[in-house]
């Protein structure tokens, strides 16, 4: 939902005027559900295992997503299992296609092989997401490449990747690649290889427990396809822990964000010399379920995207897909 602002406002004891939009994706009343959209099930051979698993830890959806093949969307009970498959040689995840044949990678360079899957995937109606991108080593030039294909968003958090030389966030890597024409939406996942794996320390069942990397989607509908439509809407965070209850913008400025229990809330803009503001908890309480960033008061800190990080008491983070922002600050007089 977009949403005007025309605010008076400060600015360093300087009086301003912020006007324009805030889009708010979240402005819906819908339902939260978790979900791992990064989980190798063999090709349904580990289907039943991974469905009770999750299913166990209060999961409502699950992607399968074998290598270069969609896994069978069939799963015991309620678990929704979201069709897709991580594609080869660039480690793309493309949801929503229930065959990806078509989408065998050609001779040529990562990037422009990657980039012509995310052409022909989203002509289909795919959502394509790049699987670990700091494990991946992808350079900004290639990223770029990508970005303008059409690439929907990144796994933020992929918690396999703690052996992988500790490169399970892809934070800063999100953050640089976003501008005032490209906006990627945040996901997380476990990226688990099947409950064999288990003594490697990598299985379903040693990460899944831990309860890291998992997307959070704000879905119309508890449904495949309400899921599929949240990635392509943006509607999603990437955690490790912390969950999004509800975000909200008011017309007088304070965006209200509610989550579980928390000691601080970040708000991240792309604004040189200034970053954004982070909210914590009163000392008191030691954590809380509301934080609120006021662009009356640090409006001007934030330029065409705003991120909204939490933080828990075991420092675990999550994500908020960011919203995109077209203010202008203009100086104002008293009176």
């Amino acid at each position: 939902m977009i949403v005007h602002l025309d605010i008076d406002g400060e600015r360093k004891e300087k009086l301003i005027r912020i006007s324009g939009t805030v889009d708010n994706q979240f402005a819906l009343a819908g339902r939260w559900l978790r979900g791992n959209l990064h989980c190798h099930l063999e090709e349904g051979r580990w289907v039943d295992s991974a469905a009770g698993i999750y299913r166990d830890l209060g999961y409502d959806f699950l992607a399968g997503m074998d290598h270069d093949k969609t896994t069978p969307p069939d799963a015991p009970g309620e678990l929704l299992v979201i069709p897709g498959a991580e594609m080869s040689p660039g480690h793309l995840l493309v949801f929503g296609l229930d065959d990806v044949s078509f989408l065998r990678a050609r001779a040529g360079e990562r990037a422009e092989s990657t980039a012509e899957m995310i052409v022909r995937a989203k002509e289909e109606g795919g959502s394509c997401y790049l699987a670990h991108p700091l494990w991946g080593g992808w350079t900004r030039e290639e990223l770029e490449i990508l970005c303008d294909a059409g690439l929907d968003g990144m796994e933020i958090v992929n918690s396999s990747n703690w052996k992988s030389g500790d490169t399970v966030s892809s934070d800063q890597l999100w953050h640089m690649m976003l501008d005032p024409t490209t906006t990627l939406s945040a996901i997380g996942g476990d990226d688990a290889h099947g409950p064999d794996n288990v003594r490697d320390g990598d299985g379903i069942q040693a990460i899944a427990r831990a309860r890291l990397g998992w997307t959070g989607v704000l879905a119309e509908e508890a449904s495949v396809r309400g899921v599929l439509d949240a990635l392509r809407a943006g509607r999603t965070y990437a955690s490790e822990g912390p969950e999004f209850r509800s975000v909200e913008l008011r017309p007088d400025g304070k965006l209200i964000v509610r989550c579980s229990p928390c000691v601080a809330c970040h708000f991240r803009g792309r604004q040189r010399g200034y970053g954004g503001r982070s909210a914590f908890a009163p000392d008191e309480q030691g954590v809380a379920e509301e934080f609120v960033f006021d662009f009356a008061i640090n409006g001007y800190r934030v330029k065409d995207h705003l991120i909204v990080i939490l933080e828990d008491e075991s420092r675990r983070k999550a994500w908020l897909s960011p919203l995109r922002l077209d203010l202008s600050i203009q100086a104002r007089s008293e009176g």
